[in-house]
């Protein structure tokens, strides 16, 4: 078995989805995208070297936006610290593109209670 110790690494991931509407426009997601990268690019407690902002998937109700990148830190409040500032500025790229985020697909379950039973868990089939 292999054990890994937290504490020698000096940086910590980064790994979010972020979920866009499906009407906005090719160019609406083509901006947020690159917008996204420049706020990666520009922080100097992201490295650079680990970046990746892709659009990894069309389900039925949003666009998914990953992305992905290493803080400079092994310390969890700075990381903290760090992811909120990203995601400030993601909030910002998106409402600069015109666009808001979605969220992701819900399910909706119908339970049907028979108001004559005083067990509401006792479905009555026995």
């Amino acid at each position: 078995t292999h054990i890994e110790s937290l504490a020698a690494r000096d940086k910590l991931l980064m790994k979010e989805l972020l979920y866009l509407p499906m009407y906005i426009s090719g160019s609406q997601i083509r901006q947020v995208l690159d917008g996204l990268r420049e706020v990666l690019l520009a922080s100097d407690q992201i490295d650079s070297q680990g970046i990746r902002v892709r659009l990894v998937g069309m389900g039925p109700d949003a666009l998914e936006v990953e992305l992905m990148a290493y803080a400079k830190t092994n310390d969890w409040s700075e990381f903290l610290e760090i992811r909120e500032g990203i995601y400030l500025a993601s909030m910002r790229v998106v409402e600069q593109a015109g666009t808001s985020f979605s969220p992701p697909a819900q399910i909706q379950y119908n339970v049907e209670l028979d108001p004559t039973n005083s067990n509401p868990g006792d479905t009555g089939d026995q």
